[in-house]
């Protein structure tokens, strides 16, 4: 991009940055009212906003929702290398997540990038607005047209600069030979890699029907926090990968029906290979944000595991405990300052704290 066109993709992210939009909000209408309806989208019965661009089996995706606390504008503090809050701010978060994702998509609009765009409402409420799409879906009774002919969902909608996500919540989304394609369809490759580290998201929904569903790191850090910052370097050189993508070299490989695990959260004694069913029994049982209560593993369910509380499960699982608060944007150093404030408690090495 010329430096023209790089002040003027900058000075579009930081106006959109400036919208805190908590789902319903009407600042999140005023937002999508100024920036995604002039794109000429469409809207489901739910409210989720999508164009198809061409007839490319890709779906991109983002969400316009942001955990902000309250509605209305925030100031914020920017240099050539990061966009951040300023000091003294009342805000809880920066809102690159996820922002930035609509952001890179717009452009991607603009730029005739074939594929359907879809922009989720209320992820950060629990990916309602992707469950909606979902539970039509699994009925045959779609409201967006051409959905079921997907290969590939794939969200603007990950920290940091180096991953695109094999793994979501329940077991692998994406396989590893089009996370490396997708790389390298960006023009990426030296700088993502797949990664296993994923957390429930919009395309993890999909991931039963749609071969290929992975997240890309679009550069926000300690997201969901005051302390959350945007690369604007990363996000630019996404930008211009982004716009330029070559969806011609993506290979799709992964057999939905065939079912890679985790440790966490998905059985194969009861369900096997049957994500379709797990899926289903999972969410009829839970949906996506209303289940609160304990991990229940008797073998009504998970085949004769004992009843686990969530303190057992990070016991036994610590370092997936630690990958979801970090996904989360909880570092050590906010780790720290809650066992202090919590228990009154310095760890050994840790550094005084008044």
């Amino acid at each position: 991009m010329t430096q023209e066109e790089t002040n003027r993709a900058v000075s579009e992210l930081l106006t959109m940055l400036s919208y805190k939009r908590p789902h319903g909000s009407k600042s999140e209408r005023r937002f999508i009212n100024r920036f995604i309806r002039p794109l000429g989208v469409k809207q489901d019965s739910f409210g989720n906003l999508y164009k198809w661009v061409g007839d490319a089996p890709i779906l991109w995706s983002c969400h316009v929702d942001t955990v902000h606390k309250t509605a209305g504008r925030q100031e914020l503090s920017h240099n050539e290398n990061f966009i951040c809050l300023p000091k003294g701010s009342t805000s809880n978060c920066l809102g690159g997540d996820c922002t930035t994702g609509v952001w890179i998509m717009i452009n991607m609009i603009r730029a005739g990038v074939e594929g359907l765009y879809v922009f989720h409402r209320a992820e950060e409420r629990g990916c309602l607005g992707s469950e909606h799409i979902n539970n039509l879906r699994r009925n045959d009774e779609d409201e967006i047209e051409g959905i079921d002919k997907i290969q590939a969902a794939i969200a603007f909608d990950r920290a940091e600069d180096y991953e695109i996500i094999t793994h979501q919540s329940y077991g692998r989304t994406c396989s590893d030979e089009f996370a490396r394609s997708l790389a390298l369809a960006l023009g990426l490759e030296k700088s993502l890699s797949p990664s296993p580290h994923g957390v429930f998201t919009d395309t993890n929904e999909y991931a039963w029907w749609v071969p290929e569903c992975t997240n890309i790191g679009v550069g926000y850090q300690h997201q969901h926090t005051s302390a959350e910052v945007q690369d604007v370097e990363w996000a630019l050189k996404l930008l211009s990968a982004a716009v330029n993508v070559d969806i011609t070299q993506l290979e799709i490989s992964r057999d939905p029906s065939v079912v890679e695990y985790t440790n966490y959260g998905w059985n194969s004694y009861k369900y096997g290979n049957d994500y379709n069913n797990f899926h289903r029994d999972f969410y009829d049982r839970y949906g996506t944000s209303d289940y609160t209560g304990e991990y229940y593993t008797s073998d009504e369910k998970y085949g004769g595991s004992e009843y686990l509380s969530l303190q057992e499960l990070v016991e036994s699982y610590p370092s997936t405990a630690a990958q979801l608060l970090i996904d989360y944007g909880v570092n050590k150093e906010d780790f720290l300052d809650a066992l202090v404030k919590e228990r009154g408690y310095i760890p050994p090495g840790a550094a005084s704290r008044s």
